[in-house]
């Protein structure tokens, strides 16, 4: 069966944003946006975790409904059941005049970036498989700041969209080797 995701699904509540400031979270959605419609098993081998801790993260996600369930397969004597993301993609208001919901944005930005460092350290560890120069560099880890004017942020911006429309491209497909992006483009306070 193949679900019709939406094109997006804004975040709307404290909830939902609360979900995305779990790491594992983030990676199961991750995972179904990349992966097409899974079973818990299926998410299991991709994430590299045990079916029994992925079940408490994944009754959440339907729960508040960033998941659906789109079906079921047999597998040995047991029916699974098959989950998607409702959506290609999720995003919050930047502001809120609530309280609560701004720190569960940060959380959610924290956990963005917890799986970065969790993704650097974890390619660190298998030296052999990173490439750090060329066409097939698969780490790569800057900070850069400057003053930009109008049109530089513009293109800035325009090259974001456009390593996020790859990044997109690859969704579903099973070729290649996994790899993460994560970006913080943000204003910086002049003290």
């Amino acid at each position: 069966m193949v679900h019709k995701r939406k094109k997006h699904q804004e975040i709307q509540n404290c909830e939902q944003m609360k979900i995305l400031s779990s790491p594992i979270s983030v990676e199961i959605i991750q995972a179904f946006k990349h992966g097409g419609e899974l079973t818990v098993k299926d998410l299991s081998e991709l994430l590299g975790r045990t079916s029994h801790s992925l079940h408490y993260h994944v009754r959440k996600l339907l729960k508040i409904g960033f998941i659906v369930k789109v079906g079921t397969q047999i597998s040995g004597a047991r029916t699974e059941a098959i989950y998607d993301v409702v959506a290609s993609s999720f995003s919050a208001p930047a502001f809120s005049d609530d309280a609560e919901f701004q720190k569960l944005t940060n959380d959610g930005v924290a956990a963005l970036l917890r799986l970065a460092v969790r993704n650097f350290n974890s390619a660190i560890k298998h030296p052999d498989e990173i490439c750090e120069s060329g066409p097939k560099r698969n780490l790569n880890v800057v900070r850069h700041s400057g003053r930009l004017n109008a049109a530089q942020l513009s293109e800035v911006n325009l090259h974001l969209e456009e390593l996020v429309k790859i990044f997109r491209t690859g969704i579903g497909n099973r070729d290649g080797k996994m790899v993460s992006l994560t970006i913080a483009l943000t204003p910086v306070e002049q003290k």
